[in-house]
């Protein structure tokens, strides 16, 4: 799973419009198709007629934790984020995965203290949550 700036951006509109209309199956432009199928790749959206996509299950759950990390100021909005800058990458959830499997996905080991996941608070929801997206998801390849 890699989570960049662009793939924020894309999670966070499709939410917000599945927010806004409540209906699912968002237009999208046939340029921006490449990005969309990374996501659909990744189990995180998927297609629901010709250039409309939608968020799946995981795909909602990711951008909800993305949107309330920066509603709590905890993540500068993807926005803001460098070009190219990749929050979310398969060393983070590597890591978080072999906590996971050793029962210890709460506290912060020593590597995971070198990355956002483990800044400001030592057991953090976001940490579990983004575990258990992982472990959900069936990537489409």
């Amino acid at each position: 799973m890699i989570i960049k700036k662009e793939h924020a951006e894309a999670l966070l509109r499709l939410l917000a419009f599945e927010e806004e209309s409540r209906t699912k199956g968002m237009d999208i432009a046939e340029v921006d198709s490449p990005l969309y199928l990374e996501l659909e790749r990744q189990a995180l959206v998927r297609q629901s007629a010709p250039l409309k996509r939608e968020l799946t299950y995981l795909g909602t759950e990711l951008a909800l934790t993305i949107k309330d990390l920066v509603e709590k100021g905890k993540l500068a909005p993807p926005e803001k984020w460098l070009e190219g800058f990749r929050w979310l990458g398969s060393e983070i959830v590597a890591m978080i995965e072999a906590a996971g499997l050793s029962g210890q996905v709460g506290p912060c080991g020593r590597a995971l203290k070198r990355t956002w996941v483990c800044r400001r608070d030592q057991r953090s929801r976001y940490r579990e949550d983004l575990y258990r997206a992982y472990r959900r998801r069936t990537a489409g390849l």
